[in-house]
């Protein structure tokens, strides 16, 4: 998966603050609990382990990062705290690698 403890408000301002979405040109599917994602703008294929896949999954423009991390608590037994920490985290990488959308229109998402 991506690694961790980069700022969150890396580049597009504050990732807390928002309904993140993944960037269009970016393709997602799920492989068992796993998933991959082909950013086509850049020619990568990225795996992600199963929380970066439940992530990567509802970045869609209308989850919040609240909201996110509590289906991640929920789902992957962990405490509220460390499960927001660990969104942010993968949200400031997924930011740095430009692979989240900033733009104020609709989700443009390839599935």
């Amino acid at each position: 998966m991506f690694g961790l403890g980069v700022d969150t408000t890396a580049k597009g301002g504050n990732l807390a603050s928002e309904n993140p979405r993944k960037r269009f040109g970016t393709a997602h599917r799920s492989i068992g609990d796993e998933g991959m994602v082909v950013d086509s703008d850049k020619a990568l294929v990225h795996v992600l382990n199963p929380v970066g896949n439940r992530i990567f999954a509802m970045l869609d423009g209308t989850h919040t990062l609240d909201a996110i991390a509590a289906a991640v608590a929920e789902e992957f037994n962990v405490p509220a705290e460390q499960a927001r920490q660990d969104v942010e985290a993968f949200l400031a990488e997924l930011d740095s690698q430009e692979m989240l959308d900033h733009s104020s229109g609709q989700p443009a998402v390839k599935e």
